[in-house]
């Protein structure tokens, strides 16, 4: 890329077989540590349900700073699980 921003070239997952088990948390901290080591890292959320009040990519975005670090495809009301 010509802004010297670097592409991953792999995927992470982050994942948990519960809810509350600090999925969010993890990724906020590996989204920042990799934009804040120059990758163009995005953490995608295919599903959020429970919103409002639940919002992990808004959570992930805070954290890193950028809405650019978070993206949710789409979003449920109540919660399911």
């Amino acid at each position: 890329m010509s802004s010297g921003t670097k592409t991953p070239e792999n995927a992470v997952a982050v994942v948990g077989t519960d809810t509350g088990v600090g999925k969010t948390v993890v990724t906020a901290g590996l989204v920042g540590w990799l934009r804040e080591e120059g990758y163009d890292a995005r953490a995608v959320k295919p599903v959020q349900t429970g919103y409002p009040p639940d919002d992990d990519a808004a959570f992930v975005a805070d954290a890193c700073g950028t809405e650019r670090a978070a993206t949710c495809c789409r979003r449920l009301e109540p919660a399911l699980a």
